[in-house]
C-alpha cells in the first residue's frame, strides 16, 4: 500500500483530529472497514489497498485509489511505471485534477477491485472526495507475472548485448538493408511493457543505430537528363564496401522513386522529364521512412538516430542543357528523317552539332530499313538502327531494338517506321552522352 498517500488521508479527512476539519456529510458505510487499516492477507491471493483523498468528485478519486493500488502491484511483481499523480497544493490544481498515466494495465489485468469505500465533505471550494479501495491479484497469476516479466528482462538484456554482433554478421556481406531488419526486430524485442530495463536498453540501441547509418556513403549523378526523361544512378557504399538493398528515394518535382541498391551498391531512378528549358531540383536519399514507422510508441526516442540517415541526402539538378560540341557520322542511305530528328533532340538538350574536326566529339549513327510483310491490309516497315559514341573514354554503342512501322501504302509504312527509329535513337544517343557527362563530373 502506497503509504505516503494513506498518511496524506489520514491528514485530510475529517474526525481524525485534524484542527478546522470540515464534517462528514456523506459516507458508503457507517464506518470504515477494517482493511483500509490492515492490507488482508490470504494464501491464494494478494491484497493491495489504494487511498486517494482531497479529489474534486468520486470517479476522480477512484481512478487515483486504483492507481496507488496498482503502483503496489506493480511494485510487488518488479515492474516500474509511473502511477496517477494527484496534488492537493492549490485550488487550480485540485481543478484541473492533473496527472500522468501508466502503460502496465498491460499486464495487471488480474488485479479485480473487490471493495471500496468513500466518504465526502464539504470544503471552502466544494465538495471533497476520500476513495479506498481494496484490490486482489490471485498469487498463482502474480507469481506467472513475475516470471514473465524477468525472462523478458532477461531476454532484452541478451538482445541488447548481442545487437552489434548480430548486425555485424549481414553487415560484412554488404546486406546493409537485413541488417537494419534485424535491428529493428531487435528494438521490437527490447521496447516490451514487462522489459523492466526499456528505457536503459533504448539507450544503449541508439548507438547501435549510429553504427549502422553513420558509415553509409552515399553519392548520385544523372547519367540521363533529356528525351524522354531523367535517369538517376545513385552508389551506396558501407565502409567502403557496396551496401547492399538500401531502400533510396528520389524526389523531383512532385515526382517519388522508390528503389533499392544491387548486389553492386548501385541504384537507378528513372523520372519523368522537366519541362524545357527548366531546372529542377532532386534530391536522392536513404528511405528510412518504413523503418521510423516500424518503431514501437515505447522506442519513438531512436528515430533521430536513425534519422542521421538523412544526412546522406544528395541534391542534384536536371534540365540543364548539355554543354558539348558534337558531329554525326557514318549515317545509312535513305535515313534522313532520323537525321533530323536527332538534330533535334540534341539541340533541345543545348548540343551544338557541327563538322567533324579534332576534340570534337563524334557520334556514329547505322540506319536500315526494309518493308516485306503484310499484316492485313497494312504494309509492314522494320527499321534498325545503332548508334556510337567516340569519346575521351573510349568507344560506347548501343544496338537498337527494330521497330515496326505500319502503313496504307510502302512509303507510309518507311516513314512511320523511320519516325519511331529516329525517337529510340535520339534517347539512346542522349544516354551514351549523359552517361559520358556524367562520368567526367566523378
Amino acid at each position: 500500500m502506497n503509504r505516503q498517500a494513506l498518511a496524506l488521508a489520514v491528514l485530510l479527512i475529517p474526525g481524525l483530529g485534524a484542527c478546522g476539519a470540515s464534517a462528514i456529510i456523506e459516507r458508503s458505510a457507517p464506518e470504515r472497514p477494517a482493511w483500509v487499516e490492515v492490507t488482508p492477507a490470504a494464501r491464494d491471493s494478494l491484497y493491495f489497498v489504494g487511498i486517494c483523498s482531497d479529489l474534486p468528485s468520486y470517479q476522480e478519486a477512484l481512478r487515483c485509489a486504483r492507481a496507488e493500488a496498482m503502483t503496489d502491484v506493480a511494485a510487488w511483481v518488479g515492474a516500474r511505471f509511473s502511477s496517477h499523480v494527484y496534488s492537493a497544493q492549490s485550488e487550480a490544481t485540485r481543478a484541473g485534477s492533473a496527472t500522468s498515466y501508466f502503460d502496465s494495465d498491460l499486464f495487471l489485468v488480474d488485479a479485480r477491485r473487490t471493495d471500496s469505500y468513500y466518504e465526502v465533505t464539504e470544503v471552502e471550494w466544494g465538495r471533497s472526495y476520500y476513495v479506498s479501495a481494496l484490490y486482489a491479484y490471485p498469487r498463482r497469476q502474480a507469481e506467472a507475472e513475475k516470471d514473465r516479466i524477468e525472462w523478458t528482462t532477461v531476454e532484452a538484456q541478451k538482445a541488447v548485448d548481442g545487437a552489434s554482433l548480430a548486425i555485424s554478421l549481414p553487415l560484412e556481406q554488404g546486406q546493409w538493408g537485413d541488417a537494419m531488419n534485424m535491428y529493428i526486430d531487435i528494438v521490437e524485442r527490447v521496447a516490451s511493457s514487462r522489459n523492466l530495463q526499456r528505457q536503459e536498453h533504448i539507450e544503449r540501441l541508439a548507438g547501435v543505430a549510429e553504427e549502422l547509418v553513420e558509415p553509409l556513403e552515399l553519392a548520385a549523378w544523372v547519367v540521363m537528363n533529356g528525351g524522354s526523361g531523367a535517369t538517376i544512378e545513385a552508389d551506396v557504399k558501407y565502409k567502403g564496401e557496396p551496401a547492399v538493398a538500401v531502400p533510396l528515394q528520389c524526389l523531383f518535382d512532385g515526382q517519388e522513386r522508390s528503389v533499392k541498391t544491387d548486389p553492386n551498391g548501385r541504384a537507378v531512378c528513372d523520372l519523368a522529364e522537366p519541362e524545357p528549358g527548366s531546372k529542377v531540383r532532386v534530391t536522392v536519399r536513404p528511405d528510412i521512412a518504413r523503418y521510423l514507422e516500424a518503431l514501437p510508441d515505447e522506442a519513438s526516442g531512436l528515430a533521430p538516430a536513425i534519422g542521421r540517415a538523412l544526412d546522406d541526402a544528395v541534391l542534384l539538378e536536371v534540365g540543364q542543357p548539355l554543354t558539348l560540341e558534337l558531329s554525326i557520322e557514318g549515317l545509312g542511305s535513305g535515313c534522313e528523317s532520323v537525321v533530323e530528328a536527332l538534330e533535334r533532340a540534341l539541340g533541345e538538350a543545348g548540343v551544338q552539332v557541327v563538322e567533324a574536326g579534332k576534340g570534337v566529339t563524334a557520334i556514329e549513327i547505322g540506319c536500315e530499313v526494309a518493308v516485306g510483310e503484310r499484316s492485313g491490309d497494312l504494309q509492314v516497315a522494320t527499321a534498325r538502327g545503332r548508334v556510337a559514341l567516340k569519346g575521351a573514354e573510349g568507344r560506347a554503342s548501343v544496338e537498337l531494338e527494330p521497330v515496326r512501322g505500319l502503313g496504307a501504302t510502302r512509303d507510309a509504312a518507311r516513314l512511320e517506321a523511320l519516325d519511331l527509329l529516329g525517337r529510340d535513337l535520339s534517347v539512346a544517343a542522349l544516354k551514351l552522352l549523359r552517361e559520358n557527362d556524367g562520368k567526367d563530373k566523378r
